[in-house]
């Protein structure tokens, strides 16, 4: 990729030139390497919007949506997905089992029709089995695991509400 000139110099005006000078780097990560706004910025030391600025300098336009890997779409079998939020499965752990934003699974479960209130989503959470510390060791023992990871994980996806310790 071959960079633009560098603009000319501001005229004298008496203020400090806050213009701002493209770097090439920046263009060269987002448009070789496909990287999003983010990445680049977390690789460059600067702010996404920083980023957008540089690019705009460089007369590269930004892409829309998709996560800026070519907007591919993740394959989600949502026939499957819509079971498990019927069983009481929340979007979080859905997003978690398949490797996607919460937000990916609720939009598709919204397209389908599928909105839980947030008395449901309570109703749900406390009709769930709720494991009590007492039973962590035998279970930790079953899985050949350590009591605190087994906790750890059993407390994030809800089946205890007590914090591990």
């Amino acid at each position: 990729m071959t960079a633009p000139e560098p603009p000319e110099p501001a005229p004298p005006t008496g203020r400090p030139d806050t213009r701002l000078t493209p770097n090439p780097e920046t263009g060269r990560l987002y448009v070789d390497e496909r990287l999003t706004l983010i990445e680049v910025g977390k690789r460059l030391g600067m702010a996404p919007e920083t980023v957008s600025r540089h690019l705009a300098a460089l007369n590269i336009k930004t892409r829309r949506g998709g996560g800026g890997k070519g907007g591919k779409k993740a394959e989600l079998d949502i026939g499957k997905i819509q079971r498990e939020y019927d069983a009481g499965d929340s979007c979080i752990v859905l997003g978690e089992r398949y490797g996607v934003h919460r937000s990916t699974i609720n939009r598709r479960l919204a397209k389908q029709g599928k909105n839980r209130t947030v008395a449901e989503a309570n109703r749900l959470r406390s009709a769930r089995p709720q494991l009590q510390p007492g039973d962590l060791l035998g279970l930790a023992t079953d899985l050949a695991m350590d009591p605190g990871t087994v906790a750890q994980l059993l407390h994030k996806h809800g089946f205890i509400t007590a914090a591990p310790q």
